[in-house]
């Protein structure tokens, strides 16, 4: 009886990090196989339904986040070239929100067991998580808007964290919106792609960014244990 309940408590330990190895076998798979992969490629893959395109898309999205490397950028300008901006956007958003969604639940399922593992090797993380014990949303904003550690990566350890999903899929929504609306316009208008709505977008940007690393900062030394502590 003891060895049976031993059994499926290594069973189920093991079950835990099931999601973890999936991501790293995809992951070795993008490196090999769609590194080099550029927007003009999704194009020729797309096909030719605009429902199918979009769906096709958001499931790239999907892989996306269990790849670690593949640029969203990328996937961003396939959008802008596959539809027209408004319907671009909604379907960017929709991708970022899937592509959010995927390592947050993997870093969920794993629990904390991959916490400890992701503080090690990115020790940047710990120094934000003084930043998630002041807001849920801001914290994960920031964290994409600086864009200091790989998004995969910082999807997982939110999941790991067990951040609150709605504030967390907010926050970085907004923290990446910027940026995806800039590649957005700029791919929509190839032939003048620094019009000045791209300009704005981009301008905003970097405002956010600037603005994330201030707020960030201030809080971390708010934060900080006194020094003759």
């Amino acid at each position: 009886m003891n060895y049976r309940k031993e059994s499926l408590s290594t069973k189920a330990k093991w079950t835990k990090y099931l999601p973890l190895l999936l991501m790293a076998v995809f992951a070795a798979g993008f490196l090999l196989a769609a590194r080099d992969v550029e927007a003009a490629d999704i194009l020729q893959l797309s096909p030719s339904n605009p429902v199918m395109a979009a769906l096709f898309l958001i499931a790239l999205y999907a892989a996306k986040s269990m790849s670690v490397f593949f640029p969203l950028v990328v996937l961003y300008l396939a959008g802008a070239l596959l539809f027209p901006l408004p319907i671009s956007l909604a379907v960017n958003v929709a991708g970022m929100a899937a592509c959010l969604t995927v390592p947050y639940l993997v870093g969920r399922f794993s629990a904390a067991e991959s916490v400890d593992r992701l503080r090690e090797k990115y020790p940047k993380l710990e120094k934000l998580e003084r930043v998630q014990q002041e807001n849920h949303f801001l914290f994960a904003l920031i964290a994409r808007a600086l864009g200091i550690l790989p998004g995969d990566v910082v999807s997982l350890y939110f999941g790991s964290m067990r951040l609150p999903f709605l504030p967390y899929l907010a926050g970085s929504l907004v923290g990446l919106a910027p940026t995806m609306v800039a590649v957005c316009i700029m791919g929509d208008n190839v032939a003048n792609p620094f019009s000045p709505a791209a300009l704005i977008a981009i301008a905003i940007d970097g405002i956010l960014v600037a603005a994330s690393f201030l707020v960030c900062r201030r809080m971390i030394k708010k934060s900080a244990p006194p020094k003759n502590a």
